[in-house]
C-alpha cells in the first residue's frame, strides 16, 4: 500500500556532496546523481525529499512564482493532495542560510526549518511534482478535480481527484523556480521522479498533459506523446504523454547531454547543466 512503502522508502535522496548528506537507501541511481560545479554558484545543494502537508506554503509560493495565475494550483487542490497522497509528491530542495543561492527563492521564508546540527541552514524548496494516482489510462478531468467533502466523505464510487490503488500517476504540477531555470534541474527533477515511481512498484505509469512545445522535453525524459486529449481543461489543446515502466530502461542522469530539447528558447546559455529550459506554464492543473 502507498501509506506502506511511505514509511519504508528514502526520505532525502542527497544529490551534492554536503556536510548533512545521508546513504541513499531508495536505489542504488541515488548515489550517482552529482552537480559538478555548484559550488561555484553560492553553494547550492539539491537534494530529493518527499513532500508534506507542511510544505504547503512553500508550494503555493512557488507555484504562484512559476505560473500566471489561471493556470496555478489552488491552495485547496495543494492541501488535498498533499495530504491524501503525500507519498508521490516530491520536492527538490536546496540547504541554504540567508546569505546562499536559495535565499533568493520566494520560498525561502517559508523553508523547512533548520536541524539542530545545523541551526542556520533551512531546507528551501526550488522545484515541486505533484500528482495523484487514477484508474484511468489517460488524464480525465475527473482526475484533476477533487472532491469538495473530501475530509467528511471519503467514497470510493467517486472518480474525482485521487484513487487510492489507481496504477496510474497523474502529474499535475512540475514547476522550478524562475531563479533557477536553465540549470537542468527540471529534467532531473522529472527523470528522478520516473524513477523513484517505477522503483516503489506504486504504479505502471506515469501520465500528464503537455502542449506541443513541450512535447520533446517530456519525450527525452522517457514520454511518448498519445496524441489529442479530450480534456478540456484550460481550454484543451493539451496532448496526452505517458510514461509506462516497461517502455525503457531509465539511465543514470547523464550531464554531459547539453541537448534536452530542441524547443529551448533564445536565452540559451553555455550553463554546465544544458540550454534553457521551456517554461513549465501549463503543465499544471
Amino acid at each position: 500500500m502507498p501509506r506502506e512503502l511511505s514509511r519504508r522508502q528514502d526520505q532525502a535522496t542527497p544529490l551534492t556532496a554536503s556536510p548533512n548528506a545521508q546513504t541513499p537507501r531508495f536505489g542504488s541511481f541515488a548515489e550517482d546523481m552529482r552537480y559538478p560545479g555548484l559550488e561555484k554558484e553560492g553553494n547550492l545543494h539539491p537534494y530529493i525529499q518527499t513532500l508534506t502537508v507542511a510544505d504547503l506554503e512553500s508550494c503555493v509560493a512557488l507555484e504562484n512564482a512559476a505560473f500566471p495565475e489561471h493556470e496555478r494550483c489552488s491552495r485547496e487542490k495543494f492541501i488535498y493532495r498533499l495530504t491524501t497522497c503525500p507519498e508521490i509528491a516530491l520536492g527538490l530542495f536546496s540547504t541554504s542560510d540567508v546569505n546562499g543561492l536559495a535565499a533568493s527563492s520566494p520560498t525561502y521564508p517559508s523553508a523547512r526549518p533548520p536541524d539542530s546540527e545545523n541551526p542556520s541552514q533551512k531546507g528551501v524548496l526550488i522545484g515541486h511534482v505533484i500528482a495523484t494516482q487514477s484508474s484511468a489510462s489517460r488524464v480525465t478531468d475527473a482526475s484533476m478535480e477533487f472532491p469538495q467533502d473530501w475530509q467528511s466523505n471519503c467514497s470510493s464510487t467517486d472518480t474525482r481527484g485521487h484513487q487510492e490503488g489507481g496504477r496510474s500517476i497523474v502529474v499535475h504540477s512540475v514547476a522550478i523556480v524562475p531563479n533557477f531555470h536553465g540549470r537542468g534541474f527540471g529534467k532531473m527533477m522529472l527523470k528522478s521522479y520516473v524513477q523513484r515511481m517505477e522503483a516503489s512498484g506504486i504504479g505502471d505509469r506515469i501520465i500528464l498533459l503537455a502542449h506541443d512545445e513541450l512535447i520533446k522535453f517530456y519525450e527525452n525524459s522517457g514520454f511518448r506523446d498519445q496524441g489529442q486529449s479530450e480534456v478540456k481543461f484550460g481550454g484543451g489543446g493539451w496532448n496526452d504523454m505517458a510514461s509506462k515502466f516497461h517502455w525503457h530502461k531509465i539511465k543514470l542522469l547523464d550531464y554531459s547531454d547539453r541537448s534536452i530539447s530542441s524547443h529551448t528558447n533564445s536565452h540559451s546559455s553555455n550553463h554546465p547543466f544544458g540550454a534553457q529550459l521551456p517554461p513549465f506554464g501549463r503543465q499544471n492543473f
